[in-house]
């Protein structure tokens, strides 16, 4: 057997106006060309799917370990007594009960 390989022929079936703008690219292609540009962009498009795959799978790992090291972190700081708020203390506002009861005088 061969290593050379060997040419295949297929055809590309598409719509002038469902697929017009595969039709106006090719029509800009050079003549006797445009079987290799429609193997550039399926090896391109193959290139960008596998990659952006892999990507999206890559980002969800890295969320998941970023999620379990907060989580870690929290339940190292309820131990260490670190978070001693409580739900009615809240540094943001201060007490102005005294100064609404003397709004109008």
């Amino acid at each position: 057997m061969s290593n050379k390989g060997e040419t295949i022929r297929k055809n590309l079936t598409y719509h002038t106006e469902h697929d017009r703008d595969i039709h106006e690219w090719l029509k800009e292609l050079p003549p006797r060309s445009q079987s290799e540009f429609i193997r550039k962009a399926i090896k391109k498009y193959i290139k960008d799917s596998s990659i952006g795959n892999n990507d999206l799978e890559e980002r969800v790992n890295q969320l998941e370990e970023i999620t379990r090291k907060i989580l870690l972190l929290l339940e190292d700081e309820k131990s260490s007594g670190a978070v001693t708020k409580t739900k009615n203390e809240n540094s943001d506002f201060i007490n102005a009960t005294e100064i609404l009861k003397n709004l109008g005088k």
